[in-house]
């Protein structure tokens, strides 16, 4: 999601890690003012949508857009959060329950409040 090869001759894409990935962005932000976007829980234990063709690249754009807002504004949980995951066994799927419980010991249950502050925060992006 955030390692893409930049597209450093247009100002509205790609430019690199760290900045704003704009066509994801700007996907994603359509697709959530048409209500096209699940919630972040969904997001957590469901893979479906990044498996379905029609789904991938709607599902792809908002899995961009929360890993740069916790990149962004929670880089401490997120690191620990993805060093918990890198231990795990490879070609393992963990179960739904294991997925959300994961998640929620470096993040908390309340994504009522996350999702707020993704919306507060992210909206500042132009």
């Amino acid at each position: 999601m955030y390692f893409e090869t930049p597209n450093l001759s247009s100002n509205r894409s790609w430019r690199g890690m760290g900045n704003v990935n704009y066509s994801r962005w700007d996907l994603f932000r359509r697709n959530y003012h048409v209500g096209k976007v699940g919630q972040l829980q969904i997001l957590i234990i469901d893979d479906t949508r990044i498996r379905h063709s029609r789904t991938a690249v709607d599902a792809y754009a908002g899995a961009w857009a929360w890993n740069y807002f916790f990149i962004t504004w929670y880089p401490e949980h997120y690191t620990a959060y993805l060093r918990h995951l890198a231990v795990k066994p490879l070609l393992v799927m963990d179960n739904q329950q294991t997925r959300l419980s994961d998640f929620q010991e470096h993040f908390g249950s309340d994504f009522a409040t996350l999702e707020a502050d993704f919306e507060r925060r992210m909206s500042r992006i132009k």
